[in-house]
């Protein structure tokens, strides 16, 4: 079973590492890389939301049976992504579990392509990325791949696709400012089986549980691994 993880804006391929520490053996830990982010730092980034979808697309492996996670951003990533998959005819995940966003259908009409570093950095402190005390001493050049991934979330199309028969699962931080409607916005997404998990805390409430948090994607994990023991992956035609 793999665990495939998409992070937060100006997130990088490295942003749950920390869940290697607490997943038991059987379930693989797939973080995929963005350009201009991470170990790609060097190359252009990413100017669209289709791009980006496509760059994570074209890693993909579908030779094992496998869940999509996606905090914030990458839970609009991971909703794209599946319809993406569905698209293209490829193996389904047997789950996706989406965090801290509302869904697609809530659209927030927003431009922050004007914001200087200053304003990332209050933002990264409002939401929890990053404390008072580490805002004084961080590198404005560190925080530049959160601020084109902003830019790419502003222009992001408002898309709804068809609903699929995927599970679903929503996690929040109780105290996290999302619209009153975002966990009905994920269900709408389904037909299937929607679920809804909260956990104390804002935005990044996992940052002070990670335990906590990696025991709930581990019993998700479980519960539809148990589901579909004894079954081949299905198949958007089949």
């Amino acid at each position: 079973m793999k665990l495939i993880c998409f992070p937060f804006a100006g997130g990088t391929e490295r942003a749950f590492d920390f869940l290697e520490t607490y997943l038991p053996e059987g379930i693989k830990l797939v973080q995929l890389s963005a350009p201009g982010k991470g170990i790609r730092f060097k190359e252009s980034h990413s100017i669209s939301f289709d791009e980006l979808i496509d760059t994570y697309y074209d890693q993909m492996e579908f030779d094992e049976t496998y869940i999509l996670f996606g905090h914030s951003m990458g839970a609009l990533i991971v909703h794209c992504l599946l319809h993406k998959v569905i698209s293209e005819k490829q193996k389904l995940p047997c789950q996706v579990i989406v965090s801290g966003k509302e869904g697609p259908s809530i659209h927030k009409d927003r431009k922050r392509y004007h914001f200087s570093n200053e304003d990332v950095v209050r933002l990264l402190i409002r939401l929890g990325g990053l404390s008072k005390e580490t805002a004084k001493a961080v590198d404005h050049s560190t925080i530049l791949p959160f601020k084109k991934d902003l830019i790419i979330l502003d222009q992001w199309p408002k898309r709804f696709f068809r609903s699929h028969m995927v599970p679903v699962h929503f996690i929040y931080g109780s105290t996290d400012k999302l619209h009153p409607d975002a966990a009905k916005s994920w269900k709408k997404t389904t037909s299937g089986y929607f679920s809804i998990k909260v956990f104390t805390g804002a935005h990044f409430y996992y940052l002070n549980q990670k335990e906590g948090f990696a025991q709930e994607l581990i019993n998700q994990i479980l519960i539809n691994n148990k589901a579909t023991e004894g079954k081949k992956g299905k198949n958007f035609d089949d």
